[in-house]
């Protein structure tokens, strides 16, 4: 059953392979029950090889070293534009960290500039905020926190 990945050849396995009879209780689904099943309930078996990965990890079955790709296929493409160095993650994370300050600034300043002179935001109904003419035709109203 290793590496076999066609609907059509699991359908065989099931019919041929002592092993799958007896794990499946003799049942022998045709190639469209495989593929149905596999089509609909594809998060599931994710979710069940990542938990048998961790539950490995758990019992110390594999090293650090060793990476499983299952059915996978990549294209080979090592062009400057598609790799990733230890140095061009941290430019990036950098990169991102400085965005995100950027905007939550920009949103500090959006809601300080709604605050009355009192202190207080100033409130159209229940649960929305006027933004001022300002704005540049942004939106009209966000919904407060």
């Amino acid at each position: 059953m290793n590496r076999i990945q066609s609907s059509r050849r699991l359908e065989r396995e099931a019919q041929r392979n002592v092993e799958l009879i007896w794990l499946t209780g003799r049942l022998t689904p045709d190639f469209k029950t495989i593929a149905d099943f596999r089509k609909d309930n594809g998060k599931a078996i994710r979710g069940v090889c990542r938990e048998f990965i961790v539950m490995c990890r758990a019992l110390k079955l594999f090293s650090e070293a060793i990476v499983a790709i299952d059915g996978s296929k990549f294209k080979a493409v090592n062009n400057r534009d598609k790799n990733f160095t230890d140095r061009k993650l941290k430019a990036r994370m950098q990169q991102l960290d400085e965005s995100i300050a950027r905007y939550m600034t920009e949103l500090d300043e959006r809601i300080e500039s709604l605050r009355s002179p009192g202190g207080q935001v100033k409130v159209l109904h229940p649960g929305r905020v006027k933004i001022p003419h300002h704005c540049d035709g942004e939106m009209d109203d966000y919904a407060s926190a």
